[in-house]
């Protein structure tokens, strides 16, 4: 009797569009604080320029560091409640925010809870993704992860209607009301075992298992722990923490500082907006493409999952020492485009390298100590960027991610 089946279908289509929507409410959302950022500008004031950008930092890095936490909740509990505890905490971290008049309350409400709603968020959806498909799990990946592109686009587009004309605290009020469909994605979270074609069976050595008395034993049979470190003794999962602590120490940061970069160049708000959905956009579409490479390889030329990783990180270099000598709206926009395509194929083929190289068994735990081993160098990588003129800065950034697509 099969312990484990994946439908490969059915109602994993729904699971696969709530993954879709939950990385575009969670990742796609913290992206896009590109356009956020100049509205707290002229909420908080211009002697917070270089420190708002911490909150956004803050709140990236959180969720990535939360991972093995909300891993390990899951696995002692239930997904479903994760999922929804951690929708009504997105949602109401940015109701929280939106009445903030200092720093401070802006870092705690947006940059820690904010952060640790979507990591609650982020994380129950791929659990779950990963209970529904194994043979189609390349495809699956391709178009969730393109909702980090969709929300990039879409968020920066409601900041400028929301918060750019509403004002502050009534823009992130309406913010909230588009987080708030993250609470209502647990619900679509069914377990896969409810598909089992040998279910009755299963479930008929139950109930004749319960109706046998077991003898009482001296010893307890030891709880899961909350953090699961047992991984880190895989020589795998340690270098593509490496690789991804790596990379992250600038990978995101043009995210962060395109739109700041078209301000202080002039242009407009219409334009700032368009530049960043451009940069999302190009996100989905590289994430599209680097996703049909993966899961519909050509037989007369196979490229390894490694090499696309590499150029990727690559594509993200040359952007970012494009965005340094780039001059003019047009110039921009150029550059936006390849790193946004880049960045979207950066994360789906690091992902697609990492089921490639791990355990199928202990994906799950593995995948949530890459992701935390991303935190520390986005929390540092992005402000420290910051403290430096943007345009001699983001070469030292392209060279660091040359040097780690070459360390992948």
């Amino acid at each position: 009797m099969r312990a484990h089946f994946y439908p490969e279908g059915g109602w994993g289509w729904l699971v696969c569009a709530a993954g879709f929507l939950a990385l575009l409410l969670t990742t796609g959302m913290q992206l896009a604080f590109g356009m956020l950022y100049l509205y707290a500008i002229r909420h908080l004031g211009d002697v917070y320029l270089m420190d708002i950008v911490w909150a956004g930092a803050l709140s990236a890095a959180v969720s990535r560091g939360s991972a093995p936490l909300v891993v390990g909740a899951c696995r002692r509990g239930n997904t479903r409640l994760t999922a929804v505890i951690g929708g009504l905490v997105l949602a109401l971290a940015s109701l929280f925010t939106s009445f903030a008049l200092q720093m401070h309350q802006v870092l705690l409400s947006y940059g820690l809870v904010l952060g640790t709603g979507a990591g609650l968020v982020r994380e129950t959806a791929g659990l779950v993704l990963g209970n529904y498909f194994r043979k189609r799990r390349e495809f699956v990946e391709m178009v969730v992860q393109a909702g980090t592109g969709v929300g990039i686009a879409l968020f920066s587009v409601f900041y400028k209607e929301a918060v750019g004309k509403l004002g502050w605290r009534l823009g992130l009020q309406s913010v909230t009301g588009a987080l708030s469909l993250a609470f209502f994605l647990g619900l679509i979270y069914r377990s896969a075992s409810l598909y089992h074609p040998q279910r009755r069976a299963i479930l008929h050595l139950k109930n004749q298992r319960s109706k046998l008395k077991e003898k009482k034993s001296a010893t307890k049979v030891p709880r899961q722990p909350l953090v699961d470190l047992s991984p880190l003794g895989s020589r795998p999962v340690r270098m593509l923490m490496l690789a991804a602590g790596a990379a992250s120490f600038g990978l995101y940061t043009p995210a962060f500082y395109i739109a700041l970069q078209g301000f202080e160049d002039r242009l407009e708000a219409s334009a700032l907006v368009l530049l960043q959905t451009c940069l999302g956009l190009a996100a989905a579409l590289g994430c599209a493409a680097w996703g049909v490479v993966t899961a519909r390889p050509s037989a007369q030329c196979l490229v390894s999952r490694q090499y696309l990783c590499q150029a990727a990180l690559i594509g993200v270099a040359v952007a970012q020492v494009a965005l340094g000598s780039v001059q003019g709206y047009h110039g921009l926009v150029l550059a936006s485009g390849l790193y946004g395509a880049s960045l979207g194929g950066a994360l789906y083929s690091l992902k697609m390298l990492a089921l490639e190289r791990l355990r199928a068994r202990h994906f799950a735990r593995s995948w949530a100590l890459v992701q935390a081993a991303e935190a520390l160098p986005i929390l540092l990588g992005v402000p420290l960027t910051g403290m430096q003129k943007l345009r001699d800065q983001f070469p030292a950034k392209g060279a660091q991610d040359f040097e780690s697509s070459l360390l992948i």
